[in-house]
């Protein structure tokens, strides 16, 4: 009897994991999607009423409203689209030389990056700046030490020759990195880089370095050319250069 009642429990699990099995067949065949490609192009609707450069653009989560940096002018603008009436608005002035945009998660505030720096935009087009610090413990040896070996590494695994014009390049990686505890500034770094690279003699390698002095010097501009022309005969010479022999 209780074999009877085991045999008829198990049946009425099959059937009903048969059931579910079902149901999940017709829920995922529901869900299926299919992009239809035919005549795409003529399907695509514009959103914006001008025509202009955009930078970045966001929707919100009901899709009633698209927000996008535009430039007319002078920079880019946050601007705003209804999607359903077209009614559009310059919803904060900006003048950024460039910017992109995110949406908060509750789509009611926007995050704009503008010229390198953040703001958040409320719906009503109020901007309140975001203050952001941040600070970095360097360690410039260990930095010139890494930039070396991944140049080392780079070129290793990169180069078009690969056997690297015949060079032992572990051996040359070794002996010039025998002279990193000697080099204090990137000035002379990019000297030993450059000479790294130039091992390989392939053009378009080498080092380059490029100081950033604040408060530094400026060099006067003259705000003319100094030139001299030596002329076999002139006559060849476009007018506006005729009449010029030499300035010295």
């Amino acid at each position: 009897m209780e074999k009877l009642k085991k045999e008829e429990k198990e049946a009425e699990e099959g059937t009903r994991k048969q059931k579910d099995k079902k149901v999940d067949n017709k829920v995922s065949d529901s869900l299926a999607f299919a992009l239809e490609t035919d005549q795409f192009k003529e399907r695509i609707r514009r959103v914006t009423i001008n025509s202009c450069s955009i930078s970045d653009y966001v929707v919100n989560p009901e899709g009633t409203k698209v927000y996008y940096l535009a430039a007319f002018e002078k920079g880019f603008d946050l601007w705003v689209t209804e999607t359903r009436t077209k009614e559009t608005k310059i919803l904060a002035k900006l003048g950024a030389g460039g910017a992109g945009i995110q949406m908060s998660k509750d789509g009611k505030t926007l995050i704009v990056i503008k010229d390198g720096k953040l703001s958040k935009i409320d719906e009503n087009g109020k901007i309140d700046p975001i203050q952001v610090s941040g600070e970095m413990v360097l360690n410039p040896a260990a930095e010139r030490a890494y930039i070396l070996e991944h140049a080392w590494r780079q070129v290793a695994d990169k180069c078009y020759d690969p056997k690297l014009h015949g060079l032992d390049w572990d051996m040359i990686y070794t002996n010039y990195k025998a002279f990193l505890p000697h080099v204090n500034n990137n000035y002379d770094f990019q000297d030993l880089l450059g000479e790294f690279l130039g091992e390989l003699n392939a053009s378009h390698t080498g080092g380059r370095y490029s100081p950033q002095a604040e408060n530094g010097d400026e060099t006067a501009s003259l705000g003319c050319f100094l030139m001299k022309l030596i002329l076999a005969k002139d006559y060849w010479l476009p007018k506006f250069c005729r009449k010029v022999h030499s300035i010295k």
